[in-house]
């Protein structure tokens, strides 16, 4: 369930089950299911199937069953947090209550929202819950939230526990979903859709208001971590660079001084040169300068900077290969891994392409615009070039499987080049289908694909289609091409697509 959800799902859950007689069953039946499970609790959010259950139905549980969850995790937060299915649940609860805690501090009137300093809002009168409840769900993100700040040496480095202070970071400072970040759909209460995705950077963070004692730890957490060693390492590893975007966020709605901080010390430690030399004598001047643009850009937008870009690119585009440094036509296959890694070919050891490596978003926005141009012959020969493991590699990533967007559907990307790469991916469908971002790349591909090529690919898939239905994407791929058809008789699943592709058209 989405952050995103939530908000609509708790404001209207009153009306529309007092309202509607099937919502008020619905309501019952979630309140019975709450109600078995007393006594149980631990056992239950331990148990792989429970925990599921359960986080699916806290957002729609009364203040009574609520509060009794909350009674129980308090118990043992370190063993809870560190669990592997608890942490599902203490999750929802900690969104929950979040939201519950900070719902009378939301103005419905947008307009007056942002007009009126945040100091000055009034809180709203009506209130679905009472007070104590609301007091009780505020102390409760409280302690989970200095909870985790006290450990967060220990959890910023487990998967389990790193989510957890990302779902923190998200409560404190009210962000409900990140720019490209897809809302998770509850199942027991909408179908999947189709095409539900949203586009990576196609949206805007949206800030719910919160209390200033939650933003005062969302301060405590950005001072806390830029005082790490290990701080400029943090966003070269896929775990702790995502919590390092929440972060960013989240210190953006708390504090402009300590975002400018953590900006410019990953600037100056992370992503700069070997050779680099900090300007410390010049800092208090970049401080009076960006006082200043900041003024100026208020006043004139962003329209300098984009009316200076294409002019700036062109004449920088004829060097974009010495940057790189594979100029050498030996070295040119190389351009679209040099390019995913931001990196010159000198730094990079080509013989471990096979092997998983960090790929640097502006990376793959850059080569994905690249095949986009009118003539990506070398773009194209160079992604190409790669082995069909290594292209694994880079399509089973999070920011890398969306090279397989522009190469499928690019206008400029021959019939040819989208043969060559279904054959270079020959015997690695079953591993793209069974990866959470290689399963998006494998319905890129797949659509792209002709109807021979498909029929080559549902083949090799059927041969071990108990790994895919034993699978989370696995079995979502195997439904959407309806493989255990294709099993039984390939005629009937060929022509069950061209009814499907008739209809569409």
């Amino acid at each position: 369930m989405s952050e995103e959800n939530f908000d609509t799902t708790e404001s209207k859950a009153g009306e529309q089950t007092e309202n509607n007689p099937q919502k008020r069953k619905w309501q019952a039946l979630v309140n019975n299911v709450l109600e078995r499970t007393k006594g149980e609790e631990l056992n239950i959010i331990g148990n792989q199937l429970g925990c599921r259950v359960i986080e699916l139905l806290i957002p729609y549980s009364t203040s009574e069953d609520l509060e009794r969850y909350i009674e129980v995790v308090n118990t043992d937060l370190r063993r809870l947090c560190s669990d592997n299915f608890c942490g599902y649940v203490l999750n929802s609860m900690l969104t929950v209550c979040s939201h519950r805690a900070t719902d009378h501090l939301q103005n419905d009137n947008q307009e007056i929202e942002d007009e009126v300093p945040k100091k000055k809002r009034k809180k709203e009168q009506d209130c679905k819950y009472s007070e104590e409840h609301v007091k009780n769900c505020h102390e409760f993100v409280i302690k989970i939230s200095k909870y985790v700040l006290n450990n967060l040496e220990d959890f910023v480095w487990e998967p389990n526990t790193n989510y957890m202070v990302r779902t923190v970071l998200k409560c404190l400072s009210g962000i409900n979903l990140l720019p490209g970040e897809k809302p998770k759909v509850n199942l027991f209460k909408e179908p999947i859709l189709q095409n539900k995705g949203i586009p990576p950077h196609q949206s805007d963070v949206k800030y719910r208001n919160v209390p200033e004692d939650f933003t005062e730890i969302v301060k405590e957490f950005g001072n806390r971590l830029s005082l790490w060693p290990q701080f400029k390492d943090l966003p070269f590893e896929n775990m702790t660079s995502a919590l390092l975007q929440v972060l960013l966020f989240a210190v953006k709605n708390a504090d402009k001084t300590i975002t400018k901080h953590l900006i410019k010390k990953l600037l100056n430690e992370s992503f700069a040169p070997d050779d680099w030399v900090s300007e410390g004598a010049d800092d208090k001047k970049d401080d009076e300068k960006d006082s200043k643009d900041d003024d100026k850009n208020e006043v004139n937008g962003d329209n300098t900077l984009s009316s200076n870009l294409p002019p700036v690119f062109q004449s920088e585009a004829a060097h974009l290969e010495a940057v790189l440094k594979c100029t050498e036509d030996g070295d040119q296959k190389y351009f679209s891994v040099l390019c995913l890694r931001l990196q010159p070919l000198d730094k990079v050891d080509v013989n471990k392409l096979s092997e998983e490596y960090f790929i640097h978003i502006h990376g793959s926005i850059i080569l994905q615009t690249i095949l986009d141009f009118q003539r990506p012959t070398k773009a194209i020969s160079s992604v190409l070039s790669l082995s069909g493991e290594e292209l694994l590699v880079v399509l089973t990533d999070a920011k890398g499987c969306h090279v397989a967007d522009a190469l499928c559907t690019g206008q400029f990307v021959g019939v040819k080049s989208r043969d060559k790469l279904v054959k270079k991916l020959k015997g690695y469908y079953q591993k793209l289908a069974l990866s959470q971002h290689g399963s998006r790349a494998f319905e890129q591909i797949f659509e792209a694909s002709s109807p021979e090529q498909q029929v080559a690919i549902m083949t090799e898939l059927s041969d071990k289609s108990n790994l895919l239905n034993g699978s989370q994407y696995g079995r979502i791929i195997a439904t959407k091409y309806d493989l255990n058809t294709f099993k039984l008789s390939q005629k009937a699943w060929e022509k069950a697509r061209k009814k499907a592709k008739k209809n569409q058209d």
